[in-house]
């Protein structure tokens, strides 16, 4: 009897102390919350309630230039008069070492007279579907795939369409790669890197770098695609939700909504109190592939002008800048898909309802090309769940 009592009792401790471990093993994941006097500089007054709601574009800018002490630069106003704030972000003097020739090849129509400060008005400009396609410098043979599958002409030998693949720059200048993408140029000629080096972290500057290029470039294009090159585009119906895309003041996406901040220390997407100190984000749009309305172009870049820099690139774009210019966010039926198709899934029916989906590999992304080339060949057809005949066999055997 004293035997199974004391037993009983080492076991609870045993288990006491298991929790006690974990509970502080977990804790210690966790961003914790230290005394921050810059959070009680941020409006005492209202600071309780503003933390405690979903955050604006306007709280985000003004906690982080007072955390960081931005000061304005110096001559240089807004692109739009209507945005009241000083510029702290230089985003107007992008380089882009590789660039299309437009005298040479003027695939985006009157690029010869399109400049930051055009004023065209011409009615043929907002026939042009832009797609920039976001791909890291050394995805050499990623960027041959997609221009071999879904970029090929046989699908987009269009006046409308014009694709360009936007790469940055190497951490090390690495002539070799530099050389490459120099002959990639001159064969494809839908080539343009920006001067900025090709990290996770800096995807919000190549973001900001595409509205800079589109705006200077193509400025009277209709839609602005920004999608990354892992993604694979079905034409077949996307063309058919194009006419859908018409409000001059939208982003067109995948919604997400109040979402909350990572505090976990080894997530892909942690961000610490102190960068941003609201429990969950603004509403925005998945990042992997967006469209940009043509006129809302200038807006959002305008406001990458004034609000302070973060380093997620779909939270900062399409939630913090669109909702300072009052871009609005839509989503559209059918329009992407941001997860890789799982086995099976990668059918027929579902090829005839997704414009875009995510893909997983190279491999997946020419199974994806495969299955939808035999799907419009009707090789492929879609037989839904419920009509497919229901087998009279037993595990394959009686029947």
């Amino acid at each position: 009897m004293v035997n199974r009592s004391l037993r009983k009792w080492i076991t609870r401790g045993v288990w006491f102390t298991v929790i006690f471990v974990l509970f502080f093993f977990v804790m210690d994941r966790f961003e914790r919350s230290p005394h921050n006097p810059e959070l009680e500089s941020f409006d005492s007054k209202s600071s309780v309630e503003t933390l405690l709601r979903q955050s604006s574009a306007l709280d985000y800018t003004d906690y982080t230039v007072r955390r960081l002490g931005l000061k304005p630069i110096p001559f240089v106003d807004p692109l739009q008069a209507d945005i009241n704030e000083p510029v702290i972000n230089d985003v107007l003097s992008f380089q882009y070492p590789i660039d299309i020739d437009h005298k040479e090849k003027p695939k985006c129509r009157h690029w010869a007279n399109a400049s930051l400060d055009s004023t065209n008005t011409d009615a043929n400009l907002n026939q042009t579907l832009l797609i920039v396609v976001i791909s890291a410098v050394e995805n050499f043979a990623r960027r041959d795939l997609i221009r071999q599958t879904w970029a090929s002409p046989h699908f987009v030998d269009v006046e409308w369409i014009e694709i360009i693949f936007l790469v940055g720059t190497t951490l090390f200048e690495n002539q070799t790669i530099q050389d490459r993408l120099q002959k990639e140029n001159v064969e494809y000629e839908d080539l343009v890197q920006v001067n900025v080096v090709d990290s996770y972290a800096n995807l919000t500057l190549k973001s900001i770098a595409l509205l800079h290029w589109a705006h200077g470039h193509c400025p009277g294009a209709q839609l602005v695609f920004k999608c990354d090159d892992d993604n694979y585009i079905n034409w077949n119906v996307l063309s058919k939700i194009l006419p859908n895309l018409n409000d001059t003041r939208s982003i067109y996406g995948t919604p997400v909504p109040t979402l909350y901040a990572e505090r976990w220390k080894k997530q892909k997407h942690y961000v610490s109190r102190r960068l941003w100190p609201w429990p969950r984000y603004p509403n925005y749009l998945l990042g992997g592939c967006y469209a940009i309305a043509g006129q809302a172009v200038k807006s959002l870049l305008a406001a990458t002008q004034t609000t302070p820099l973060f380093w997620i690139e779909d939270i900062y774009l399409t939630g913090l800048c669109a909702s300072k210019v009052n871009v609005s966010l839509q989503s559209q039926p059918k329009y992407y898909y941001p997860d890789f198709p799982e086995k099976g899934q990668l059918n027929a029916c579902f090829v005839r309802t997704t414009a875009i989906w995510q893909t997983r590999s190279s491999k997946h992304l020419a199974k994806s090309h495969k299955i939808t080339s035999k799907v419009y060949s009707h090789e492929l057809p879609c037989i839904p769940k419920g009509s497919r005949p229901v087998s009279k066999c037993f595990w394959g055997i009686f029947c």
